[in-house]
């Protein structure tokens, strides 16, 4: 058999009574000098409210003086005004200890709760309440139990805005729309827990908005968030279907957050959350502005960091796109209708960032990567030999570089292939043939770039080799087959050249630098028949 638990009232002792009547008449009386500037009438707690029933009534604006004492909780009953749809609440808690304010509705649901561990002494508020029918209940409870704590509760209402967030707009079915080309507001408030499903596990107050475009007109889309002192802030875009599509978290403390340039397709729905990633509170409004615009037929148009949403470009025609945020990876889509075609890529420098070129064939096989110059310099392939079909460019800053106003330019042209490397040669399996005697154009690309040749003798012949660089480059030639050397006799811009009697067989002859490169002038490499033999050949 159970033994029921009876619990005995909350009593409070004659020093509790005191001490309780002394902080109230201290709290009325600073209550009573910002109620003089606030124009709020300022009322005191009405003991017992300790439960539903007994909920202290408040119908209008005000400053509520009350105390917590061991063990005790506070209920508040808000009520609604003739015009409750079109109202907004601000309440706001002022605490000389740890306090957790929760907002309920009239059937006793739990709304979220606000409580901000990170200080015992810190204001609890909530911006910008929106209650269907305006009424609510609002329940004080402390967080220890060990002495009396005197608090201030300030209760505001205000018309409701068409540019301001509507709490609570933590999940997507309660999202706040947005309004083209407006700035709406919205507060980063104290660390919030929430009864009900969350789109993150984060409970450090998330806004949840929905804004879409209701033309039949491709356009694209802008988001900006200013920043707040003391927030590290976050700025999340999810599809109609709630798939994230870009998550910005770039600047740090204190500083805004920008996601530019996105493809705005008529008739579709986006959702913007933005949220306090290190879960830092601020009573200063954030400002999210949302802006419209056409579609770009010459630059980039987010998202493009998947295959599925790349940028077409053609072949000598320059496409312009932006670094727009840490992590940002811009994807394109370049056709090679020819059999074979040799593609020059250009990437234009950005100051601070250091870029990168990513190429990857039509299965997203990682092909190769440019990223030679440094910071701040542009990237270059003169000559990648390419077959007929699709390839995936994908353009990336690897320093975490960002930025919303230097952009760079991206080209990818076909150039004649006659008697120039093909790319990629950087091995036995994928080496350029020379025809003997011939000639053919290279290009140390790479700091790490490596040419190789295969050239053939049919019978014993006398060859000289040649190789006249850039003024800035110092080749290295190695020669292996059924005669073996290396060719290293000057130094930058210095002509390396060989002679000697080559017998039948296949010879590999390999190009390198030992000191810089160069994307711009090639270097030419040159296998000749030597006078004696062409001598032998007219005899």
């Amino acid at each position: 058999m159970t033994t029921p638990v009876v619990s005995t009232p909350y009593t409070p002792t004659k020093e509790a009574k005191a001490m309780r009547a002394y902080l109230a008449a201290a709290l009325a009386a600073c209550a009573a000098a910002i109620t003089s500037c606030s124009g709020l009438p300022s009322l005191q707690e009405r003991e017992f409210n300790g439960n539903f029933i007994d909920a202290q009534p408040i119908e209008k604006n005000a400053v509520i003086n009350a105390v917590l004492d061991p063990s005790d909780v506070d209920l508040y009953r808000i009520m609604s005004g003739p015009e409750a749809e079109r109202v907004l609440l601000d309440i706001t808690i002022h605490a000389v200890g740890d306090v957790a304010l929760t907002v309920l509705r009239t059937n006793e649901e739990e709304l979220l709760v606000v409580n901000d561990t990170s200080k015992r002494t810190a204001d609890e508020y909530i911006r910008n309440l929106s209650i269907d029918d305006g009424n609510c209940f609002l329940r004080v409870a402390r967080t220890d139990g060990a002495g009396t704590i005197p608090y201030r509760l300030t209760i505001f209402r205000h018309t409701a805005p068409e540019n301001a967030e509507r709490e609570l707009n933590d999940s997507f079915e309660d999202a706040t729309p947005l309004i083209p080309m407006t700035n709406t507001t919205g507060y980063f408030a104290p660390g919030r827990t929430i009864p009900r499903s969350r789109i993150m596990k984060s409970d450090a107050g998330i806004d949840v908005y929905r804004f879409g475009n209701p033309t039949d007109i491709m356009g694209n889309f802008s988001l900006s968030l200013t920043g707040v002192n003391g927030v590290d802030s976050m700025l999340i875009v999810f599809d109609g279907t709630t798939n994230i599509i870009a998550s910005v978290d770039s600047a740090g403390e204190g500083k805004g957050e920008e996601i530019r340039g996105f493809l705005f397709p008529q008739e579709s729905t986006f959702y913007a959350a933005v949220v306090s990633h290190n879960r830092k509170a601020s009573a200063k409004p954030y400002q999210l502005s949302f802006t419209t615009g056409r579609y770009d037929e010459q630059g980039e148009n987010e998202p493009n960091n998947t295959t599925e949403h790349a940028r077409e470009i053609y072949a000598g025609l320059p496409v312009s796109g932006y670094h727009d945020y840490t992590g940002d990876i811009d994807i394109y889509r370049l056709l090679i209708a020819e059999d074979t075609a040799n593609v020059r890529l250009s990437l234009s420098g950005v100051r601070g960032a250091d870029t990168r070129i990513a190429v990857s064939d039509a299965r997203e096989k990682h092909l190769f990567e440019v990223n030679e110059s440094g910071i701040g310099r542009g990237e270059e392939r003169p000559n990648a030999v390419v077959a007929r079909g699709i390839y995936y460019l994908a353009v990336s800053a690897t320093n975490d570089f960002h930025s919303y106003r230097k952009g760079y330019t991206l080209l990818a042209e076909t150039v004649g292939r006659s008697g120039i490397e093909r790319e990629p040669n950087d091995s036995a399996k994928t080496a350029s043939r020379i025809i003997v005697p011939g000639s053919i154009r290279g290009f140390i690309s790479a700091r790490e770039d490596r040419d190789s040749f295969f050239f053939e003798v049919r019978s014993k012949t006398s060859f000289t080799i040649a190789a006249v660089p850039p003024s800035d480059l110092d080749l290295v030639l190695m020669l292996s087959g059924p005669t073996n050397g290396t060719i290293d006799a000057n130094g930058r811009g210095g002509k390396e050249s060989m002679t000697g009697e080559f017998t039948d067989g296949t010879y590999m002859l390999e190009v390198r630098s030992k000191a810089g490169y160069n994307t711009r002038m090639p270097y030419r490499l040159s296998i000749s028949e030597n006078e004696r033999t062409q001598e032998r050949r007219k005899k």
